[in-house]
C-alpha cells in the first residue's frame, strides 16, 4: 500500500508541476500579448499622427488654392460685368413688359 501512496503522491506532484508550467506559460503569453498590443498601439498612433499631419497639410494647401481660384474667378466675373455694355432701353422695355402687362 505504501507503493500505491508513493505513486499517487508522485502523480499529484507531477500534476502540480504541470499546473505550475501551465500558469507560467499563461503569464508569459499574457505578457507577450500585452507587449505586442502596446507596440501595435504605439505604431498605430505614430502612423495616425503622420497621416493626419499630411492630410491636414494637403487640406490647407487645397483650401488655399481654392481661395486663390475663387478670388480669381470673382475678379474675372466683376471685370466681365464691368466690361459688359449696359442697355438701359432694353432693360426698361423688359421691366415694362413684366410689370405692366
Amino acid at each position: 500500500m505504501a507503493d500505491e501512496i508513493d505513486v499517487i503522491q508522485h502523480l499529484l506532484d507531477v500534476e502540480r508541476e504541470a499546473d505550475q508550467v501551465i500558469q507560467d506559460a499563461q503569464k508569459e503569453a499574457d505578457s507577450r500579448i500585452a507587449q505586442a498590443r502596446a507596440k501595435a498601439d504605439t505604431q498605430f498612433k505614430t502612423q495616425y499622427t503622420q497621416m493626419y499631419a499630411q492630410l491636414e497639410q494637403e487640406a490647407q494647401e487645397q483650401m488655399k488654392q481654392a481661395g486663390v481660384h475663387h478670388d480669381t474667378e470673382v475678379a474675372s466675373f466683376k471685370d466681365s460685368l464691368q466690361s459688359t455694355p449696359k442697355n438701359n432701353a432694353a432693360f426698361n422695355s423688359l421691366m415694362d413688359s413684366i410689370l405692366f402687362r
